[in-house]
């Protein structure tokens, strides 16, 4: 006993032991310390990393859509600008988020040589850019426009109201939702937000259907595409909803080849389906009894009302034949042009020239394009009409077999050739009757019978003309367009 408590007497009493054993115990704990704080750093760095380089999003299936919100705030993210408070916008993207993008939609983003990232813009549509955004809580990529200004907001929420009401209806894209904010000089935006088609648009698809070489496969994709774009327009007519500014770049297709009908931006809703007064759209896709319309309008005669849904029967024949023979039918001329030389003689000239119009079989594709293209309303087939047509084709056996086809048909490198009409912002395109009559003059509360007028620098740009493309002569008052004279 004596001899253990000398032992530690001795261990505890010797100063030289004590310090030894609390500098054992602090190098331990700052050891310890050390490696915890480079491994909590070494997790940080690379934790950097990854938000760094934007491309460590596991994905999930897409399960449900947005329910339109109105949110009020809009911030900066870590990574991107944060619109509300589900959405990033993407303004630049990396080749690892572009090799996910392609995974969810089949989109492919070109990189310039050497370059990481590069700007996520997807498109264009009426109103400026269609770039990228991605969802936080569905984890997937979608696709965003920023609206500006009171007039273009204004139009968008009316666009907005139309699409609500087609809510969930095939062939027609839905809009996901929208964020309310304002810029940073405190001026109202609304961003829209809207799913991403794969494919691309109906220009892609006349480009890539260019470049098939299988007569029977192309005139089954095109079945599939018309079925599709009939069904969504019938739905429309349903509702007594017109879309009026049908053509190719107003529809899409996703990475199945399904395809939706988008821009909403001229559409109406018509309880009675008939079309009164002045309604815009791409005048190259107008109808016969459109363009003498306008032309009545421009002469300040009585108008007789037109068949909404003849419209847009019209405006689908003249869109599937673009997909179908690789151009676009009629000529491309200004609209003071059309309203004095499209007469019904031309438009039935035109298509007696087209050859694959000539004797269709019955009950074929052809056919139903050419019944969509009667230059005669009353005669022109209806969407329900086509579609009851269409009806016994069945163009794939599976959704598998459509896909395998759609994918195939996505190979098919198209031609490098651009086309000859350059595009330019919807405000801006005199293709649009809006924009015509507002640049010269003439808006629907100055249409009258008397008191007309021409505005000099409306003489000046247009060339004049003593016979139409048909070879019929022209009416002196159709020789230019007569726009009223102001009181």
């Amino acid at each position: 006993t004596t001899s253990n408590s000398r032992t530690t007497l001795s261990a505890t009493s010797d100063p030289s032991n004590r310090f030894s054993w609390v500098w054992f115990l602090l190098g331990g704990v700052g050891g310890a310390s050390c490696l915890g704080l480079t491994g909590y750093y070494i997790f940080k760095s690379r934790d950097r990393k990854k938000d760094n380089d934007s491309s460590s999003f596991e994905l999930k299936t897409f399960s449900h859509i947005e329910e339109g919100s109105s949110l009020s705030s809009i911030r900066e993210g870590k990574k991107h600008t944060r619109i509300g408070k589900r959405y990033d916008l993407v303004n630049r993207i990396s080749r690892k988020e572009a090799r996910t993008l392609y995974e969810q939609t089949g989109i492919e983003i070109e990189f310039p040589d050497g370059k990481n990232r590069t700007d996520a813009v997807i498109g264009k549509g009426a109103f400026g850019k269609v770039r990228l955004a991605y969802n936080i809580e569905t984890e997937r990529f979608v696709g965003v426009k920023k609206i500006k200004g009171a007039d273009q907001i204004a139009q968008s929420r009316e666009e907005g109201e139309l699409q609500s009401r087609l809510k969930g209806k095939p062939n027609i894209m839905p809009v996901l939702d929208y964020v309310e904010s304002t810029d940073s000089n405190d001026n109202p935006v609304i961003y829209e937000f809207m799913p991403l088609a794969g494919f691309g648009n109906g220009e892609n698809l006349r480009d890539h259907l260019q470049a098939l070489s299988d007569p029977a496969r192309k005139e089954q994709i095109l079945t599939h595409v018309t079925n599709g774009l009939l069904t969504g327009l019938s739905h429309m007519h349903k509702a007594h909803i017109y879309h009026l500014d049908m053509k190719p770049a107003n529809m899409v297709l996703d990475m199945q080849g399904e395809p939706f009908i988008i821009d909403f931006g001229c559409a109406k809703e018509l309880p009675g389906g008939q079309v009164r007064k002045q309604m815009t759209g791409d005048t190259e896709y107008y109808s016969p009894e459109r363009i003498a319309f306008y032309r009545q309008l421009c002469e300040g005669q009585p108008t007789d009302s037109i068949a909404a849904d003849k419209i847009d029967a019209w405006a689908l024949g003249v869109s599937l034949l673009e997909l179908a023979t690789g151009v676009y039918s009629f000529d491309r001329t200004p609209f003071s042009q059309k309203i004095r030389q499209w007469d019904y003689v031309y438009f039935q000239e035109k298509l007696d020239a087209i050859p694959l119009l000539k004797n269709p079989a019955p009950g074929s594709l052809l056919s139903i394009v050419k019944g969509l293209l009667d230059i005669d309303p009353q005669k022109r087939l209806s969407i329900e009409e086509a579609l009851a047509q269409l009806a016994h084709i069945a163009p794939f056996s599976s959704l598998s077999a459509q896909r395998a086809a759609f994918a195939d048909l996505k190979q098919q490198k198209p031609s490098s050739t651009k086309s000859p009409v350059p595009s330019l912002p919807r405000d801006q395109d005199e293709k649009y009757a809006d924009v015509f009559t507002q640049r010269y003059g003439l808006t629907p509360d100055d249409v009258h019978p008397t008191g007309y007028e021409l505005t000099p620098d409306f003489v000046q740009q247009q060339p004049s003309s003593q016979a139409s493309s048909a070879g019929n002569p022209i009416p002196p008052s159709y020789e230019e367009v007569r726009i009223p004279a102001k009181s």
